[in-house]
């Protein structure tokens, strides 16, 4: 009874523990979310005067920077999509090992059932034999 309780207890502390990282990993998502978005309005009409600007002076400059510019960006946006899938697969590593580790805890307990039903299968062997004596 006190192994059943305390197994208890310990899936009760792994289903809040996986329920406070995935709260965080949300709230983490939502900020970045928004910090992005708030950038984007803010300093992007600097950034489109000045490309004006650029753009007047050196066409065939600004074309080559543009494409470097570009580039870099997308690198970025692969980077941290990376990232996110590096912490995502964590995740999953963590849940994993939690799951096998309580998958082993059930298994040690079917063993033990095993162990007693086997008993029981030899207690009727034993009554068979006094039928037949």
């Amino acid at each position: 009874m006190m192994m059943m309780m305390m197994m208890m207890m310990m899936m009760m502390m792994m289903m809040m523990m996986m329920m406070m990282m995935m709260m965080m990993m949300m709230m983490m998502m939502m900020v970045r979310r928004r910090r992005r978005k708030r950038r984007r309005t803010t300093t992007m009409k600097k950034k489109n005067e000045m490309k004006n600007k650029k753009k007047k002076k050196k066409m065939i400059m600004r074309r080559r920077t543009m494409t470097r510019a570009t580039m870099k960006k997308k690198n970025e946006k692969k980077k941290k999509k990376n990232m996110m899938m590096m912490m995502m697969m964590m995740m999953m590593m963590m849940m994993m090992m939690m799951m096998m580790d309580d998958d082993d805890d059930d298994d040690d307990d079917d063993d033990d059932d095993d162990d007693d039903d086997d008993d029981d299968d030899d207690d009727d062997n034993d009554d068979n034999d006094d039928d037949d004596g």
